[in-house]
């Protein structure tokens, strides 16, 4: 919540930074790791581990409106691009398998990502308030669509779900005010064979599912 912070150095000593260390910075437009650190590093102003394996933290206060995160990046941790209200697009390589929670929590201004193909789960408040993403294909091989994971969407109109989940969680289409398609690349026995917790489509315009072989009212 340091909200004039506009940039960051860090030492070689440091060894060690805290899950949203950096949150509400939104005016934290550079981060400087010393070249001597043993365990991170900095490539454009954005923290990563020494290895550039991890994206650590985005610094939200650029003004860029679109980013493409380096192929070496194969995890992106919680909160790295929370709140950042400047980016439109986010490209996601390949190599990513592990995508934390609240990464994308209330970037009201991101219109499109593409998800990569190796992750398994959409994570809780992954995408709560991303109020300008209009439509979203989850990636065939995701089987855990998590609590709140894409709550008060205000603009998400269009949602494809792939036949491997398994679970949806709580209200984690919650209060998307334009939710009106939802497709599911399953058949309706798969579809009703996918534990949802209480309120996944809580106030969502949407009233039934379309499978390949039929629809299910909701």
């Amino acid at each position: 919540n340091c909200v004039n912070l506009t940039s960051i150095e860090i030492p070689d000593s440091v060894t060690s930074i805290g899950v949203q260390a950096f949150s509400c910075c939104n005016l934290l437009a550079s981060i400087t790791v010393d070249e001597n650190n043993s365990e991170y590093c900095s490539i454009d102003g954005n923290l990563y581990n020494k290895d550039k394996t991890e994206l650590i933290q985005y610094a939200i206060g650029k003004e860029n409106t679109s980013f493409i995160i380096p192929n070496s990046v194969t995890s992106i941790s919680d909160c790295a691009f929370a709140d950042c209200l400047s980016l439109k697009n986010i490209e996601i390589p390949d190599s990513v398998t592990s995508i934390a929670s609240y990464v994308f929590s209330g970037c009201s201004n991101l219109t499109e990502v593409i998800l990569p193909c190796g992750i398994t789960e959409i994570k809780d408040l992954t995408f709560q308030h991303c109020d300008s993403l209009t439509e979203m294909v989850i990636p065939e091989g995701v089987t855990l669509i998590d609590w709140l994971a894409f709550y008060g969407c205000d603009n998400l109109a269009s949602v494809v779900i792939p036949e491997s989940v398994t679970r949806i969680g709580e209200e984690a289409f919650g209060y998307c005010a334009r939710l009106e398609s939802i497709t599911f690349n399953g058949t309706v026995e798969q579809w009703n064979a996918i534990e949802k917790d209480t309120g996944w489509n809580e106030d969502v315009p949407a009233t039934e599912v379309v499978c390949l072989d039929g629809t299910v009212e909701i």
